[in-house]
């Protein structure tokens, strides 16, 4: 990240780290469950050495929720993909139940490819807040669905594949059918996530 008030040549301030000359390419954002302060002092504690992200910037985000005093992973989630505080149980929606705009969305508008990966089912409210908007975190199905609906990604990885079943209230439709049909190779072994050669891939592990 680039001090904007700072001349490129001039000297960062103490504990910053250097000013960035050039331009990232790729942005890896990823969020280790229930981690904050403490959990970084015990790793740090652990290594007994400055732990990685200590080289560079460090910045702080506040992810309390407008409903609770103790937020949720959906709240939370909302928080670092749009900026904007919400609810508790909202991915990526206001208060007033209103679609906000993610920081993957603005990097597909930049033309950059896009992912989601967890070891938690893809329609967590934590990935969801990056890739769908739902007053509710616990409508998986409609978070799968929004995640093909909105085309903007390109790589899914994790679990859920119950999410991406066959829906009675939309004749049937399978959310894995509309997936494929948008050009999303579908695995569900290892083996063949090495496998495929296609530039968008869907896959899910385990239900």
């Amino acid at each position: 990240m680039v001090n904007e008030n700072l001349d490129p040549g001039s000297a960062a301030p103490a504990g910053t780290g250097p000013v960035a000359q050039e331009i990232a390419t790729n942005v890896i954002f990823i969020v280790p469950d229930g981690f904050g302060d403490v959990a970084a002092e015990a790793y740090e504690l652990y290594k007994g050495s400055d732990p990685v992200w200590k080289s560079g910037f460090q910045a702080h985000v506040r992810t309390a929720s407008a409903s609770s005093a103790v937020t949720d992973s959906a709240a939370a989630a909302t928080a670092y993909a749009t900026g904007v505080k919400t609810s508790n149980g909202s991915v990526a929606v206001d208060t007033e139940g209103n679609a906000l705009v993610s920081i993957l969305s603005l990097a597909h508008d930049a033309r950059k490819s896009t992912g989601i990966v967890t070891t938690d089912v893809v329609t967590g409210a934590t990935p969801a807040a990056f890739a769908a908007s739902e007053d509710d975190r616990d409508d998986t199905a409609e978070i799968a669905q929004d995640y093909i609906d909105r085309d903007e990604l390109t790589v899914i990885l994790g679990g859920g594949r119950e999410d991406f079943r066959a829906d009675p209230d939309r004749d049937g439709m399978s959310t894995l059918r509309e997936a494929e049909a948008a050009g999303f190779d579908y695995v569900t072994t290892a083996d063949q996530l090495d496998a495929s050669e296609s530039e968008r891939v869907l896959g899910l592990f385990n239900f």
